[in-house]
């Protein structure tokens, strides 16, 4: 394993209908500025239409990480269409 596998934050899935989040840290440093990513999460999370929310920092060329911020929504929401 190379050291940039483990500083990434992993998302670990059983069963394609479980997912637990685990971290071995909790920034994203994007550019010159830190990112919480529990922040992120919990802005998630308050939206009434979201079960779960993960936020993981992946590799950008210009700002070297950027976050991404992976969403479940609630089985009885259904998402709009444009």
């Amino acid at each position: 394993m190379n050291g940039n596998m483990m500083q990434q934050p992993l998302l670990i899935s059983t069963l394609l209908t479980h997912a637990e989040p685990t971290r071995n840290k909790n920034v994203i440093k994007s550019g010159g500025e830190w990112i919480g990513s529990i922040d992120l999460e919990n802005v998630a999370m308050a939206r009434p239409a979201v079960a779960m929310a993960a936020c993981i920092g992946v590799r950008h060329l210009k700002w070297d990480e950027r976050p991404l911020l992976v969403v479940m929504k609630k089985p009885h929401y259904r998402v709009p269409t444009a």
